[in-house]
């Protein structure tokens, strides 16, 4: 991507924009161009993916929520395990066949499905990166986040960024693919990229 970015603009500074996985892909290649003295003049990232924060935070809630109730969460981690270890187990050719029997007798998948299997797919991915410090001015917009969750990702991404990082939560993107769909969340991300240029 670094390549491709050069030869539509030579020298920075650069701004750049990720949604997702491409918020992750973003912030790499802000990581290379500044290791090559390379300017980034704003990195802004949408809906980052970053399994540890999001997933910390929403297992810790489950976690809490379990042990308050008395609950042991182990036998509920097993059920759910046991459909993913028998798949796993099939041979290529069969979990192909299953899929084209899927899709045969309940259709297509619903959009907000197809989703999870693409972050599914993706998920390897997302926990092998590193996040390393970045010395260039960084915003995050996130769906609708309490102050409490506002405070605690700003704490998160100001650590992971080794700087103060602005995070924004747009109040009725309440889904991730919100912060691509809803008006007011492309108003709000078009508004930060016009104030960083």
């Amino acid at each position: 991507y670094v390549d491709a970015i050069r030869k539509v603009q030579p020298v920075g500074p650069y701004f750049l924009y990720g949604f997702c996985t491409g918020a992750m892909v973003a912030y790499e290649i802000a990581q290379q161009l500044i290791r090559n003295n390379e300017s980034v003049g704003h990195l802004l990232l949408a809906g980052p993916a970053v399994g540890s924060i999001r997933a910390i935070n929403a297992a810790a809630t489950i976690f809490k929520f379990f042990r308050s109730e008395g609950i042991s969460f182990a036998p509920l981690s097993a059920l759910i395990s046991i459909p993913g270890r028998i798949v796993r187990q099939l041979p290529g050719f069969l979990k192909m066949r299953l899929s084209k029997l899927r899709y045969t007798l309940v259709g297509p998948m619903p959009p907000e499905l197809m989703m999870e299997t693409h972050l599914l797919r993706l998920r390897p991915a997302i926990q092998k990166y590193r996040y390393q410090p970045l010395a260039c001015p960084i915003e995050v917009i996130n769906g609708a986040l309490s102050a409490e969750q506002l405070a605690s990702a700003t704490e998160a991404w100001t650590q992971i960024a080794g700087r103060p990082v602005k995070v924004h939560t747009v109040p009725r993107a309440v889904g991730h693919m919100d912060l691509l769909q809803l008006p007011i969340a492309i108003k709000f991300t078009a508004e930060l990229i016009d104030r960083s240029v």
